[in-house]
C-alpha cells in the first residue's frame, strides 16, 4: 500500500528498524502506519511537509474513525519515519509531528479480573483434581507475568539453584528482534510459601 514513489525510501527505513533490533511483526506494523501517512501526501513531497501538513493529517485520521490508539501509533510511526529517513537520497525533512496528539493504549481497570473472581479461580487451581501440566502453567502465569506461549516454551530443566534460593528460567522472544534463538529471562524465587509451591509443581511436572 505504499505509493511507488516512496518504496524504495521505506525499505530502508524497515532495514534500519530491523538493525535496531526491531522484530519482523514490528517493523511491519509499522510500515502499515506510515503507508497511511505517504497515501495522505501522495500529492505532495516530504520536504514539503509543515505544520500545516499535520494539521490536516489529525483531521484526515479523525474523519477516518480510527481508535484512538491507532491513530496515537500512526502519527508516532510518521514521526519516526521523518526523523530517521532525514538527509536519505540528500533530502532534508522537517518533522512537525513531535508532538503526538493523540492518547496512548491505556490499560482500563474494568478490563482485569475481579480480585474476588482471582482468589476463587486460585481455590480451584489447589485443588488436586485438577491436571498437574494445566494446574503448573496456570501458577506460573498468576505468580510470574508472561505470555502463555513463553510458559509453554520453558525447558524441562527450568530450575536451578543459586546460594540460597533458586532460578526460574523462561524463554521469551518478544524484545530479542525476532531471532528464533530466544532470550531467557531468569526469575529469582524462594522455596517457600507461594514460591516452593510452585517450584514443587515444577519438579513435578
Amino acid at each position: 500500500k505504499v505509493p511507488d514513489r516512496y518504496k524504495v525510501m521505506v525499505k530502508y527505513f524497515a532495514v534500519l528498524r530491523m538493525l535496531d533490533g526491531r522484530s519482523v511483526s514490528t517493523v511491519n506494523g509499522d510500515v502499515c502506519n506510515i503507508s497511511v501517512f505517504l497515501n495522505f501526501i501522495n500529492s505532495s513531497t516530504l520536504s514539503d511537509i509543515s505544520v500545516i501538513t499535520a494539521s490536516e493529517f489529525k483531521n484526515h485520521l479523525d474523519k477516518k474513525g480510527y481508535a484512538e490508539s491507532t491513530k496515537n501509533s500512526i502519527w508516532s510511526d510518521a514521526s519516526v519515519f521523518i526523523e530517521r529517513m532525514n538527509g536519505f537520497d540528500e533530502i532534508t525533512l522537517k518533522n512537525p509531528f513531535l508532538g503526538n496528539p493523540f492518547e496512548s493504549k491505556q490499560l482500563i481497570d474494568k478490563k482485569y479480573i475481579p480480585v474476588s473472581v482471582a482468589k476463587q479461580l486460585d481455590k480451584v487451581f489447589m485443588k488436586d483434581e485438577i491436571g498437574l501440566t494445566i494446574k503448573t502453567i496456570y501458577w506460573l502465569l498468576r505468580l510470574i507475568p508472561s505470555r502463555i506461549s513463553e510458559i509453554i516454551g520453558m525447558n524441562i530443566d527450568c530450575v536451578k539453584s543459586f546460594d540460597d534460593h533458586f532460578c526460574i528460567f523462561i524463554p521469551t522472544w518478544k524484545q530479542n528482534g525476532g531471532y528464533k534463538e530466544p532470550i531467557m529471562r531468569v526469575i529469582h524465587i524462594e522455596d517457600k510459601g507461594m514460591g516452593g509451591y510452585l517450584l514443587a509443581l515444577i519438579r513435578e511436572q
